[in-house]
């Protein structure tokens, strides 16, 4: 097999010089022949944007749910017409969407022997428009609150997957509603939120936002949480490590091919632990996007 792989050194990973020499003597060892690039000065998506991936069978992609991203952003506006299964090896800050593809947050070893099994299958993306530009995600479109974790978490890397716990916890303590128009698949919604998820996968981070999220059904899962006050928050949270809060009466999920969301104030966006963009946007799934190695061994 022949592959190209790409290592995002910003990705939250200690001792890269130490994990590039380990990590490539693995895949030479079971046949996997890997071209191995670096970043440098190009974000990620144009680096994959610009490869020849029609040369190559496999695209490797070493880092957490903001490389994957990037990755796909990239790979999506790449002009070959061929183009191989991408391979996610999960050492990032947060690995959220690699749990769906059956890998283990951190076990790149596991990652790697999944790739070469070469079991791969056709994944979902949530495309989202906003400001006249149009991007993808993976994982998790987080807006508000959600945003607001994530900016925080951002200086907390050195906590690992805890960082976006702390950072929750941090911003229930300063918590304001928003007043949002959500028009679902035809049907519109008049809502005061703490915050809107949309979700492709189950899990961000640690927590399981969307428990019954697949990412090839051709649905995204939104979740709305209406106003909750800060006590409440507080006392409901660990509910989101296991999916209980979908229980909740102030949890509403809907299960949606497009929405359109408008807030009251604008709010910032997160996709894939990402901070970019604002409201008011558009949202649909894009269904069978991108082909990913997948465990096939893992229960889903």
């Amino acid at each position: 097999m022949k592959a190209v792989l790409i290592y995002n050194q910003f990705a939250g990973r200690s001792g890269l010089r130490e994990f590039r020499n380990q990590c490539g003597n693995s895949l030479q060892t079971i046949g996997i022949e890997a071209a191995h690039l670096d970043l440098n000065h190009l974000r990620l998506s144009e680096l994959v944007r610009g490869l020849p991936l029609d040369q190559y069978h496999a695209l490797l992609i070493a880092g957490g749910d903001g490389t994957i991203y990037e990755a796909v952003n990239g790979y999506l506006a790449n002009p070959s017409e061929k183009k191989p299964p991408i391979g996610v090896i999960p050492v990032g800050t947060g690995n959220s969407f690699a749990r769906d593809l059956g890998l283990e947050s951190g076990n790149w070893q596991q990652a790697i022997r999944v790739i070469a099994e070469g079991k791969s299958k056709m994944v979902d993306l949530g495309r989202f428009e906003e400001n006249g530009s149009s991007r993808h995600f993976a994982n998790i479109l987080g807006m508000g609150f959600v945003a607001d974790v994530t900016k925080r978490a951002a200086g907390l890397k050195w906590m690992g997957n805890f960082a976006y716990t702390a950072a929750t916890i941090q911003r229930m303590m300063s918590n304001r509603p928003v007043a949002a128009t959500l028009r679902l698949d035809g049907q519109t919604l008049e809502r005061e939120c703490t915050f809107i998820t949309v979700s492709n996968t189950r899990y961000t981070s640690n927590f399981l936002i969307a428990p019954q999220a697949r990412f090839d059904d051709g649905k995204l899962d939104l979740l709305i949480l209406k106003h909750m006050r800060r006590r409440d928050l507080l006392r409901n949270f660990p509910k989101v490590l296991n999916g209980s809060h979908l229980e909740l009466p102030e949890v509403e999920v809907f299960r949606i091919s497009e929405a359109e969301i408008i807030t009251h104030p604008e709010v910032d966006l997160a996709p894939d632990g990402e901070c970019t963009g604002s409201t008011p946007l558009k949202v649909s799934c894009v269904h069978r996007a991108v082909p990913f190695f997948y465990n096939a061994m893992a229960e889903f």
